[in-house]
C-alpha cells in the first residue's frame, strides 16, 4: 500500500514536471510583438486593433501574440515609424500618413478616390494599391499589413457651403499629412496647420473655420459643440489608417504565420468597414438632434469639389516612382468607373 502511494506520488510529481516543462517550451517558442496604437483603448479604433490582436492569436494558434500598447505607453505617435526601424517596437496601428516625410507614398490618400468601403477594398486589393504600399514600406524596413477604416470623413464647418465659392478665404485645418493642403487650396480656402488635439479650441476661438475630420469625432470629442455644418458627400468614404510592422520581425515568422497575420489584417479591415457604416449612420442622426445641420452638395457641385481636389495628382506623382504608380492605379480605377 505504502509502495503504491509512493509510486503514485512520484508519477504525479513527474507528470507535473512534464506539464511545466511543456508549458515553458511552448511559451518560450511563442513570438510576442509589441504594437503601439495611435488611438486610445476605449475608442472605436482601439476596439478594431484589439480585434486584430485577437485574430492573430487565433489564426496562429497562439504562436504569435500581438501585445497592444496605447498612446504614449512606449513611444509617442510621431516617433512610431522610427521606433519600428530601430527595434523599440515591432508594430504600429494608426495613420501612416503622419510619416510621409520619411515615406512619401504614405500620403497617397486623395479625397474622392473611392466613394464607399467596397471601392476602397477594390482599390487596395484588386487594383494592387496595397502591393505598392508594401513595396514602399519595405524600403524603410517596414511591412504593410492592412488598411483599416476610420469611418467617413467630411468638411466639418462653422459656416454653410452650397458651392465652392463659399469656401473662399476660409481657414480650414488641412496642413497635415496626405494631400489635405492641396485640396483646401484648390477649393479656394486657406490650409491651416493645427494639432489634432488643439482643433476643438481652434474651432471654438475662430482660429479655424472648419476641419476635415471623421464624423465620429462629432460625438467622441464633442465637435458638435463647435461645428455647425457637415458637408456631404464625404471627402473620404471611408478614411483609411493602417497596420504595419517591422519587416525584420515579419521575415522571422514562418510562412504559415505570415499567412495568418495577413488573414487577420484583412479580416480586421472588413470588420472596421462594417462597423464604420453602422456607426456613421447613427452619428448623423444624433448630431442633427443636437442642432448640427447636414448639407448635401448638388451632384454638379460635388463633382467640382472632386475634380479640384484631384489636381493634387500630378504634383504628387513627381515625388517617387511608386507615388506615380499610386496615381496610375487611382486614375485607372476612376476611368474604369466612368468618372
Amino acid at each position: 500500500m505504502r509502495r503504491t502511494i509512493l509510486q503514485l506520488a512520484k508519477a504525479a510529481v513527474l507528470g507535473l514536471v512534464l506539464c511545466l516543462f511543456t508549458f515553458t517550451v511552448a511559451d518560450a517558442g511563442s513570438t510576442v510583438l509589441k504594437f503601439q496604437s495611435a488611438y486610445g483603448k476605449t475608442g472605436s479604433q482601439g476596439d478594431i486593433y484589439q480585434y486584430f490582436a485577437k485574430k492573430v492569436g487565433e489564426y496562429t494558434n497562439g504562436e504569435v501574440t500581438v501585445k497592444l500598447f496605447w498612446p504614449g505607453q512606449l513611444v509617442s505617435t510621431r516617433e512610431a515609424f522610427t521606433a519600428i526601424k530601430r527595434g523599440a517596437i515591432e508594430g504600429y496601428c494608426g495613420a501612416l500618413q503622419y510619416f510621409s516625410g520619411d515615406m512619401p507614398e504614405a500620403s497617397g490618400q486623395f479625397y474622392y478616390s473611392w466613394n464607399s468601403p467596397l471601392e476602397a477594398v477594390e482599390i487596395y486589393y484588386d487594383y494592387g494599391y496595397i502591393d505598392v504600399l508594401r513595396e514602399a514600406a519595405a524600403k524603410h524596413g517596414v511591412y504593410y499589413i492592412a488598411p483599416v477604416s476610420c469611418n467617413n470623413r467630411s468638411l466639418l464647418l462653422k459656416f454653410p457651403v452650397h458651392k465652392m465659392e463659399d469656401m473662399k478665404g476660409k481657414k480650414i485645418r488641412g496642413g497635415g499629412g496626405g494631400c489635405e493642403a492641396q485640396a483646401v487650396l484648390a477649393w479656394g480656402a486657406s490650409p491651416t496647420s493645427v494639432a489634432a488635439a488643439e482643433q476643438y479650441m481652434a474651432l471654438q476661438r475662430g482660429t479655424i473655420d472648419g476641419t476635415l475630420y471623421p464624423w465620429y469625432t462629432l460625438i467622441a470629442i464633442k465637435f458638435h459643440e463647435v461645428v455647425d455644418y457637415v458637408i456631404l458627400p464625404p471627402v473620404s468614404s471611408p478614411g483609411i489608417v493602417d497596420i504595419v510592422m517591422s519587416k525584420k520581425e515579419w521575415d522571422k515568422l514562418s510562412p504559415a504565420q505570415r499567412e495568418a497575420v495577413d488573414r487577420a489584417g484583412k479580416e480586421t479591415m472588413w470588420y472596421s468597414m462594417t462597423k464604420g457604416l453602422i456607426k456613421d449612420a447613427a452619428i448623423l442622426e444624433e448630431v442633427q438632434a443636437k442642432g448640427v445641420k447636414i448639407i448635401n452638395l448638388s451632384p454638379s457641385e460635388a463633382e467640382r469639389f472632386r475634380k479640384a481636389a484631384l489636381t493634387a495628382y500630378d504634383e504628387y506623382a513627381k515625388k517617387t516612382e511608386l507615388c506615380a504608380k499610386q496615381v496610375e492605379i487611382l486614375k485607372k480605377f476612376a476611368k474604369d468607373k466612368g468618372r
